[in-house]
Formats: C-alpha cells, structure tokens, sequence
C-alpha cells in the first residue's frame, strides 16, 4: 500500500518543524551548511522540495499538487512551493503554516478518491 499524500505532507511537517531544519537555496544542507542531496545522510536541514523528497514524495503525485495548490494567499510572485520556499521574505513561519493547507488539500483530495 502506497503512503497517503496526507501522511507525506505530516512527515514534511515533523522534519522541519524545528526551523534549524529548514533552509533555503538548495535541496538540504549538511552541518556545515554545504548543499547535499536531500535523502543524503549527512543532511540536517532541508527546504520544502528537500523535506518533500526525503518524505517520500514524487514530482507530480497528489502530495506534491497539494503543495502547488495550497499557495498562500495574496502570494502571486511564486509559481511553485520551490518559488515560495526560496522567496526572501518567506519565513518558518509561513512555511509551516503552508504544509498546514498543503495537507487539508491532501485529505480532501483523499476524500474524494
């Protein structure tokens, strides 16, 4: 059986919920602050794309077009999660508050298949 995209956005949730674990700029970073692969085991911190892929998601499944259509609102210079995650004035904050929506849109989307 295949993971719910609910339950991959909640595992995006827990990994970055300490905002050390987050970043911004590449995929995951290591101690050092140094650009990894996300499923790297010397990562310590990931973006939205990096915590994403870590989690188990895949480009184009319902996970990652819950996390495209739960756009902040009144964010319009973002064309994707990646944008927003990247964008300078983007806090932990309004990450964390983005994989909120990100999963609602999730278990609705579950509901309706």
């Amino acid at each position: 059986m295949s993971t719910k995209p609910s339950e991959i956005i909640a595992k995006m949730e827990d990994l970055l919920r300490d905002p050390k674990r987050w970043t911004k700029g590449a995929a995951a970073r290591d101690f050092r602050g140094r650009p990894v692969l996300a499923d790297s085991p010397a990562a310590t911190c990931w973006c939205v794309l990096g915590a994403f892929l870590k989690s188990g998601g895949q480009l184009g499944d319902l996970a990652d077009r819950s996390l495209d259509e739960a756009a902040p609102p009144g964010v319009t210079e973002c064309n994707t999660y990646v944008d927003f995650n990247d964008r300078k004035k983007t806090t932990h904050d309004d990450i964390m508050a983005h994989l909120a929506r990100a999963k609602q849109k999730a278990l609705e989307m579950e509901a309706q298949s």
